[in-house]
């Protein structure tokens, strides 16, 4: 590889000039970063770097240059891959200028300062009007509160009059849950009472079922004596045709008593469930009836006069059924009498 040196007589001193530079976007984030490690500004950088005083080193170089400095010279020294060049230049003019760039970098720093500063008044100015803004706000969202409060309060004072009409209404209310177990007890004692009154009237049915055996009976004693005497039979027959009438009557009015009773079981059934409902309805109102008062109330009353209705209907049927088992008795005393007699 080549060298060639070159060597420049120190001259006058020559004054400084301005120097305008166009780098690259990666060459300006490598001149911000090297700013940033030395905090030296770009102009005193610079003057450092080609004064020798900072050294920048590369292993991606294609070129490198070294500066000799002496007392009265700097020598460039240039090396690439084909020439290597060296410059001496005046070191008395370099440090005039040293001394310039650092008294600008200092006033540099110093505008920066005051830019700062001018930055940090504009902020805390900034920082008091919103202060003042949200004291503000904070200032209206307490009225608001307290308007909120005010309201609250209000409110409580009229939801304490409703609890306390609610609490009369459910002392009512009890009150008359207390009527209705009391209907529901005297609705199921007659009930029970019915129940009696319809064992009577299967044991009446018995009864009758035993006298159709003894027609039957005689039925059988009247087929014995047609052999006997024809004249007793005809009479026999006549009778015996009058009270298969009477017992073909009777076991209509058995049959319908039977269904009767079948229908009054039902309805004794019916009833039964209905009380269950009305026991499970009951526990229902207990616990829903501040929801519930006028509907609750409707509905018992309801249930209260159907129950009264087919217990009234129940009492008039069976009145009617012992007064024709009474009567079917009656006519079955005074046909045996005659028989027998």
């Amino acid at each position: 590889m080549t060298r060639r040196k070159t060597r420049t007589a120190t001259g006058l001193v020559t004054p400084k000039s301005k120097v305008n530079l166009s780098l690259t976007h990666k060459a300006t984030e490598t001149l911000d970063t090297l700013v940033k490690e030395t905090g030296l500004a770009k102009s005193a950088l610079f003057e450092s770097i080609l004064t020798g005083t900072i050294a920048i080193s590369s292993h991606s170089a294609n070129q490198v240059i070294n500066l000799s400095i002496d007392a009265n010279s700097l020598e460039i020294e240039s090396i690439d891959n084909n020439t290597e060049i060296t410059v001496t230049t005046d070191i008395n003019e370099e440090k005039k200028d040293t001394a310039n760039d650092v008294i600008r970098q200092e006033l540099e720093r110093q505008k920066q300062h005051i830019e700062s500063l001018e930055k940090q008044v504009i902020t805390n100015q900034e920082l008091v009007a919103e202060k003042d803004r949200v004291n503000i706000s904070l200032s209206q969202e307490l009225e608001t509160q307290l308007t909120k409060l005010n309201s609250l309060e209000l409110d409580l004072k009229q939801k304490k009059e409703v609890n306390t009409n609610k609490d009369k209404s459910t002392a009512s209310l009890e009150k008359k849950l207390a009527e209705k177990d009391a209907q529901l007890t005297d609705l199921k004692q007659e009930i029970d009472n019915k129940i009696q009154v319809i064992e009577g009237l299967n044991h009446s049915i018995s009864n009758l079922e035993k006298q159709v055996y003894e027609i039957d009976s005689l039925q059988n004693k009247l087929n014995n004596l047609e052999k006997e005497d024809q004249n007793k039979l005809d009479k026999l027959q006549t009778e015996l045709n009058e009270k298969t009438h009477s017992i073909k009557s009777l076991n209509d009015q058995l049959s319908q008593l039977k269904n009767i009773i079948n229908q009054l079981n039902k309805q004794i059934n019916t009833h039964q469930q209905t009380i269950q409902k009305l026991e499970i309805e009951k526990s229902q109102i207990r616990s829903n009836f501040e929801q519930n008062q006028q509907s609750i109330v409707s509905n018992l009353n309801y249930i209260n006069n159907e129950q009264n209705t087919t217990i009234h209907q129940l009492q008039s049927r069976i009145a009617e059924l012992e007064t024709f088992a009474t009567i079917g008795e009656q006519t079955l005393n005074k046909w045996r009498s005659k028989m027998y007699n």
